[in-house]
């Protein structure tokens, strides 16, 4: 089932990638097709400058899910945190184990829906995410139950100097955090891979 919020704009090439992540559903439980830190194809990434310590890192292990060009999108596991519920992709198996993991916990839900740290490991769920993402910018659209308002405020940058900008769009630091962060979900890709024929 895909799940996308009401003020979701989904890009051109949805439906072809769309038809590739669902050949590959029985590998699948959850797969964010749009995460907060994302952008669509041909947009700059907000992920590479995101603030390492609460963004996610993709694994360099990854399967191509491009349409007409197989290269343009990647499914891939991932370390750190992920954010957003504006559209995803979610199997009735990993369904029924988070409502078998609900009941686990009493019933009460704790937790916020895309706090998926806080729930989806633990419930034995497998996350992985599509990139780039397959949605445009959440401010973008115009919510159909909020009428006129957009969902995100942004901060007004026109009194940056040049020198913040500049650095901003470097982020020689941020880069390299991310880097660390995407080499250690590659490893545990790999570990996950090996383990399984070193029992065999």
């Amino acid at each position: 089932m895909v799940v996308a919020e009401d003020d979701t704009l989904l890009t051109d090439d949805f439906p072809a990638v769309l038809d590739q992540v669902l050949a590959r559903a029985p590998m699948l439980g959850i797969a964010l097709l749009a995460d907060s830190w994302g952008a669509p194809r041909g947009m700059p990434q907000n992920r590479r400058l995101a603030i390492p310590s609460i963004s996610p890192h993709l694994s360099w292990v990854s399967t191509r899910v491009g349409g007409a060009d197989r290269r343009s999108h990647r499914l891939a596991h991932y370390t750190g945190n992920a954010w957003g519920t504006r559209l995803y992709l979610i199997t009735r198996g990993a369904a029924r184990t988070y409502a078998n993991f609900l009941c686990s916990q009493g019933g009460a839900v704790s937790w916020v829906a895309d706090d998926y740290s806080r729930w989806a490991a633990p419930a034995g769920i497998d996350m992985k995410m599509v990139d780039p993402a397959l949605a445009l910018p959440a401010e973008w659209g115009e919510s159909t139950i909020r009428a006129g308002k957009s969902t995100v405020k942004h901060k007004n940058n026109a009194n940056r100097t040049w020198r913040e900008r500049l650095r901003s769009s470097i982020a020689i630091r941020t880069r390299s955090r991310h880097f660390v962060g995407e080499l250690r979900a590659t490893a545990r890709d790999l570990r996950d891979q090996i383990a399984p024929m070193r029992r065999s």
